[in-house]
């Protein structure tokens, strides 16, 4: 049986936001990022921050990327990039959350993102490779959710992870309902495939 190759790519279109208390509000809030990079330059070093807004009040907080580091082990097109407030770019930085003093709370909750390629139907054999322009701490299970078809229908994601506790739907390594999103991953349909 031929087992059809498929491909989806993951583009997010907006960046978590950190959870940390605001000096204005006085108390815990989202802070939204603006996807607007803050450099300055002192001698032949270099700061910058990705800069971020109480979701309420509009208070900023700069987070911190890079602390008095060589412009050149930036590199000319990151630095270009980020001096232009690129949002590709933004969003790669928003979504480390190894970056900033204290290590940031991210909240992804509502992190709005892409998905391209062919769905997927469940009924027929199916190699999917998953590719995304960074790893991100958000559930996989969430972003492919709506990819898959069953009898032209969308799977529910009760329904997905009924097909991944069975076998028909696998992804080698990982336990779905857990796995986080990599840069790139391979789920593997094996309807009428043995097994």
């Amino acid at each position: 049986m031929t087992i059809k190759k498929l491909s989806w790519v993951v583009e997010f279109t907006g960046c978590p936001a950190i959870i940390k208390r605001c000096p204005k509000c006085g108390e815990k809030m989202r802070f939204i990022c603006s996807e607007d990079f803050r450099i300055n330059a002192n001698k032949n070093k270099l700061d910058v921050w990705l800069i971020y807004r109480c979701e309420k009040c509009k208070a900023t907080h700069n987070r911190e990327i890079y602390s008095r580091v060589n412009p050149k082990s930036l590199g000319r097109e990151e630095f270009l990039l980020m001096q232009s407030n690129d949002g590709s770019t933004a969003r790669k930085y928003a979504f480390d959350k190894s970056l900033g003093a204290g290590k940031a709370e991210l909240d992804y909750s509502r992190v709005e993102f892409n998905i391209t390629g062919e769905n997927a139907d469940v009924s027929c054999p199916a190699e999917i490779k998953i590719t995304a322009p960074f790893a991100a701490d958000v559930k996989l299970i969430s972003i492919i959710k709506g990819k898959f078809t069953q009898n032209g229908e969308p799977v529910s994601q009760s329904g997905l992870l009924r097909l991944f506790d069975d076998g028909i739907i696998t992804l080698e390594g990982y336990e779905i309902g857990k796995a986080k999103l990599k840069k790139e991953m391979i789920i593997m349909v094996n309807s009428g495939i043995a097994m």
